[in-house]
């Protein structure tokens, strides 16, 4: 990854592992459905964190529906 690129992370343990290997003062735009990604990005203060909304599963902690699909569009 570079400065300034803009990225979609999506959910589950592996993408989580990805989002902890991201160094913390990289620039970046970040779109997730995932509650656990987008806090773990609330830690980097110069990461754009767009959260993608939808209903909310309880369980996985993660967005899913039309809405997602359209804040994409």
């Amino acid at each position: 990854m570079s400065e300034g690129q803009v990225i979609l992370i999506s959910g589950g343990t592996t993408y989580m592992e990805v989002a902890k290997m991201i160094p913390k003062k990289l620039p970046l735009t970040v779109f997730t459905p995932s509650l656990h990604v987008a806090m773990e990005f609330l830690e980097h203060p110069v990461v754009e964190m767009i959260f993608l909304g939808g209903k909310l599963l309880h369980d996985a902690k993660f967005a899913v529906g039309g809405m997602v699909v359209n804040s994409l569009s």
